[in-house]
């Protein structure tokens, strides 16, 4: 009960095992057996970084999603959190329908720039989305994370 009342503040950061295990004062091991249990019951899930040659990856955390978007605070991180699981689902479907092998992943390398999220289709980069509350410009992030 603990872990799922604290996983709704950490939704689209870095999940960080360490932390959550020192809050609950309980053994890393087992936070991230308990984290796996929570994705197998639908209640949350992770998505790993994208990396490539092309891009210099550095961060190896996952982050967390619910798949109940309303779970999460109000704001950007509840705005993030709706994406990802419509972009998952989407992966879902494609992956249903037509048979191609789909991810969902982000981007962060050495310089913190981030891009939310990047689907891939066969491995390959198909499109990537920034979720932003109020923002009109295109991130700078994905503009150099894909101009190379």
């Amino acid at each position: 009960d603990h872990l799922v009342e604290l996983l709704p503040a950490r939704v689209g950061s870095a999940l960080s095992i360490k932390s959550l295990s020192e809050d609950l004062r309980v053994d890393h091991k087992t936070v991230d057996r308990w984290i796996t249990i929570l994705d197998n019951l639908y209640l949350s899930f992770r998505i790993a970084p994208f990396g490539s040659p092309k891009v210099r990856a550095v961060r190896k955390s996952q982050k967390l999603y619910l798949w109940d978007w309303s779970m999460t605070p109000e704001g950007g991180a509840r705005f993030e959190n709706l994406v990802a699981s419509q972009l998952l689902k989407h992966c879902h479907f494609i992956e249903d329908t037509e048979g191609h092998a789909m991810e969902l992943r982000y981007l962060r390398d050495t310089d913190k720039r981030e891009v939310d999220f990047v689907v891939l289709q066969n491995r390959k980069p198909l499109f990537a989305v920034e979720c932003k509350t109020g923002e009109r410009d295109v991130s700078p992030a994905i503009r150099s994370s894909f101009a190379r």
